[in-house]
């Protein structure tokens, strides 16, 4: 089976980049309808059966330019994959630090309630005092953390994943716009 296709349709080259960004196409700013664009048509499409083909007046056709773009859009997709992969580790990192220090001070807390019971003092008391919530937020901060955060940025990882190993192809079309 052939790879699923976005086909998007052009004036002209800068329609995939910011107009706002007077920079070369080597590093210029990728356009954000551009993006949404690609989101939506790949949403039910898989990783690495993606083949972009952005079809451009026949006119202006530039064989150096589109090796360019292709280069700048391969750039653009795999380095934010990387971002978001990144990005996904440290969230994942940071609630196994907040699960672990939930952890440790339940059992410090239930050391100091065995060990320290009796007879109460104001020490005693304080250590608890704070011991307790601590153990508490952490346990259940990290524990939030895990379970929602990752979620959020999944489809972006997602997409980012799909359009950084498209394959990205140029054709003419002599379609007036």
């Amino acid at each position: 089976m052939g790879k699923s296709q976005i086909n998007l349709l052009i004036n002209k080259y800068d329609d995939l980049f910011s107009s706002f960004d007077a920079r070369e196409y080597d590093a210029k700013s990728i356009s954000d309808d551009f993006l949404n664009q690609c989101r939506k048509a790949c949403l039910d499409k898989k990783a690495g059966d993606i083949e972009l083909l952005i079809m451009v007046n026949d006119k202006i056709r530039s064989r150096v330019t589109e090796e360019i773009i292709k280069k700048r859009l391969k750039g653009h997709f795999s380095k934010h994959y990387s971002m978001i992969k990144s990005d996904r580790a440290r969230i994942i990192r940071k609630s196994l630090i907040f699960i672990t220090l939930g952890l440790i001070f339940s059992v410090l807390t239930t050391l100091t309630h065995y060990y320290m019971d009796e007879p109460k003092s104001l020490v005693t008391s304080m250590i608890l005092i704070i011991l307790e919530p601590a153990s508490w937020f952490f346990l259940w901060e990290g524990l939030s953390i895990l379970l929602f955060e990752p979620s959020k940025i999944k489809s972006e990882l997602e997409f980012y994943n799909k359009m950084s190993n498209a394959d990205i192809l140029f054709e003419s079309h002599n379609i007036l716009l």
